[in-house]
Order: structure tokens, then sequence, then C-alpha cells
């Protein structure tokens, strides 16, 4: 009977051993640094499907960030679609629309020495408010989000109604390379948020 106990009980340890070391193992695996993946900072920037572009050729000494499309030529070779850029010689203004996404347009303004920022964007909508409602969603020292409704009899939306509707629009206003730079919206389109959060992200990293 006592030899049946001691069989038992060295077919038990080398269990239990085994059981603690997998326990051990487990725990070092979950609390080794090299293993755990970092989170994004809640503030980083989102440039997915987006690619880098330089306006240099466009008298404009900066690179902004486009729609990541492609086409293919006629060697069956994946190329890049360019962007449709419309600009007047001479002129600080820059519209940026990209073939394939009919949904962007991006304006540049070089302000030059002129004034310029969120607060002089809030005093210009002032005088649009005659025709125009605005619904501001965020806003920092140099960007603005904001909703513009064209007035009517139902003034009323709320904000869930608001985030279906296209009339999202944004603000930004950047020094870069030395220059006063203001990024925006096209003024007459209308635009959804995903559209605008991504035109934002292209100026938020312009550089």
């Amino acid at each position: 009977m006592n030899n049946n106990r001691l069989i038992i009980l060295f077919g038990i340890i080398p269990f239990f051993f085994s059981c603690n070391s997998t326990t051990k193992e487990e725990a070092l695996i979950e609390n080794d640094d090299s293993l755990v993946v970092e989170q994004a900072p809640k503030n980083e920037i989102n440039l997915d499907g987006l690619r880098e572009f330089s306006m240099a050729e466009y008298e404009l000494n900066t690179t902004i960030f486009i729609p990541e499309l492609y086409f293919t030529d006629e060697d069956d070779l994946p190329r890049f679609t360019p962007p449709e850029i419309i600009h007047n010689d001479g002129e600080a203004r820059w519209e940026i629309k990209v073939p394939g996404n009919k949904y962007w347009h991006l304006v540049i303004e070089d302000m030059g020495e002129e004034g310029f920022g969120v607060e002089k964007e809030l005093a210009e909508h002032e005088y649009q408010k005659v025709i125009f409602d605005f619904r501001y969603h965020e806003q920092t020292e140099n960007t603005l989000l904001y909703s513009k409704i064209l007035k009517s009899g139902n003034t009323t939306l709320d904000d869930k109604e608001i985030a279906l509707l296209p009339n999202y629009h944004f603000y930004c206003a950047r020094n870069i390379n030395g220059s006063n730079v203001v990024f925006r919206s096209h003024e007459m389109g209308d635009f959804r948020k995903p559209t605008i959060s991504k035109m934002m992200a292209s100026a938020l990293s312009a550089k």
C-alpha cells in the first residue's frame, strides 16, 4: 500500500513542476516588453491611404499628402495617379483635386505677411452667418473643424443628423519653411467627415 502511494506521489510531483514552470513561462511572456505591442499615441496623425507629393513644381515650397491611387499604364505597370493642380502663375492660391477621388478638393493659400489664424477665420464666418449656420466641432490654436449649413426652415438638426450630412469643412494655419500657409476645404464644396479628416491630416503633416 505504501509503495502505491509513493508511486502516485512521484507521478504527481513532475506534473506539478511542469504546470508551475508553464505558468512562470506564460508570466514571463506576458511581461516581456519586447513582445508587447505599443499602442499609437492618440494624437498621432493617420496618413493611411495617403502619399507624399511635392508642390515645388507649382511655386510652393511644401510637400503635402494626397490619396494614394494607381492606374495601369500601357505596359501594364502600376503608376501613381497624378493630382490636378489648379494654380495661376504669380497667385498665392492652389487647389488640389485627385482624379478617381471626386471628394478630395484641398485649397492652399500662402498668406505672406497677411495676418492669419483661427481667430481671423472665425471673424470671417461672422460675415457669412446671414446665409449659413455654423456648428463648431473641434478647435485648437491652429485648426478648426466645423459644419457649414445653408440656412433654411430647419435649423434644429442635432449632432447625429449633422454627422450624416456632407457639410463638414476645416481650416488649418501652419508656418512651413518660413511661410505662413493656410489649408482649407474648398469653400464651395460639400464634404463628409471622413474626407475632411484625411484632408486635415494632409494639412497637419505638410512639410
